[in-house]
């Protein structure tokens, strides 16, 4: 996801002072060996690959997914221009 990518670039630039997309995540993000622009990419790529576990209890996680298939619409909504 972009927006964890920009997290692990925006950390390496600016530090704790960075204006995270996902705040509660930058403790389990991977950091750049270097501040080269080269491992900087490379965690940046690593961030966006990564799975993370959503609810609030364990009971309740599961993990997401972007490569799942988007469930089908149950209901047309017609839009105005349709009608």
């Amino acid at each position: 996801m972009a927006a964890r990518a920009h997290d692990v670039a925006a950390l390496s630039i600016k530090g704790n002072s960075a204006i995270l997309n996902f705040p509660e995540l930058a403790e389990s993000l991977p950091r750049p060996a270097s501040n080269s622009p080269r491992d900087v990419q490379a965690a940046a790529a690593k961030a966006a690959a990564m799975e993370f576990l959503t609810g609030r209890c364990e009971s309740e996680a599961k993990t997401i997914n972007l490569w799942d298939p988007i469930p089908a619409l149950t209901t047309y909504v017609p839009f105005v221009n349709d009608m």
